[in-house]
């Protein structure tokens, strides 16, 4: 028999006789639910059952905004396999202290990796970062392929002391710190780094947020308050 026994908030079904969708289905129906060896017991103990085997929800807050760094699927991670396992900071500070902690925590959440930090160069493959000029002491051949401006940074994979080097050079201190986002980003887009050599310049030193420009020349900048009047003077819609 299907339901050999039902008692006031009681059901049993033997165990191996249902699926346990089947079971489900079966009991919901009867208004009962069953526990997970198919023993008699409590409905409020089986619906305690029921939601504990349940998967675990995780909802999305937004917080992290552009430092979310979602879990790569496994084929992508693979691909990454032979990313170097050492994080190096050539000259340290607090800037690029900040861009060498970023680099371990987007690795981390993308690839389930943690980089290990080095104070000095490792004889092994590892992720150097650190400013143009300071970088070019253990890199004679490092150049700037264009004027140095504020910001601007370079990732480059290189051989160095025979060993596999991605080099994140940056033109001060922020221009490194902008580097290591960019290698992060290269990674979540699951662009090949293998080779990697690019050279990124900002178009403007100054990024502005948190404003509405208007047609008429003025700008709104929300509850950052009015606009500089200079500001407001030059900027034009064409």
């Amino acid at each position: 028999m299907e339901i050999t026994d039902i008692r006031a908030g009681i059901i049993t079904i033997p165990p191996n006789t249902l699926s346990k969708r089947a079971k489900r289905s079966r009991l919901l129906e009867l208004g009962g639910l069953y526990d997970c060896a198919g023993l008699s017991v409590p409905l409020t103990v089986a619906l305690t059952c029921l939601l504990a085997s349940a998967a675990p929800l995780h909802a999305e807050t937004g917080a992290d905004a552009w430092l979310r760094y979602q879990r790569l699927d496994p084929g992508v991670r693979e691909a990454y396999s032979r990313l170097p396992a050492v994080v190096f900071a050539s000259d340290p500070s607090l800037v690029i202290e900040s861009a060498q902690q970023e680099l371990i925590r987007g690795v981390r959440g993308m690839l389930g990796r943690t980089l290990r930090i080095e104070t000095s160069l490792p004889p092994e493959d590892t992720i150097a970062l650190g400013t143009f000029e300071s970088l070019a002491r253990l890199t004679p051949g490092l150049q700037q392929d264009q004027p140095c401006a504020e910001g601007a940074y370079r990732l480059k994979a290189v051989q160095l002391r025979g060993h596999r080097t991605v080099l994140i050079a940056g033109c001060g201190e922020r221009g490194v710190l902008y580097g290591a986002f960019g290698l992060l980003r290269h990674i979540a887009l699951h662009h090949d780094i293998e080779k990697i050599d690019e050279w990124q310049s900002p178009y403007a030193p100054v990024r502005w947020t948190n404003e509405w420009d208007n047609l008429d020349g003025s700008i709104e900048r929300g509850y950052a308050g009015a606009p500089f009047s200079s500001i407001t003077a030059t900027w034009r819609w064409t």
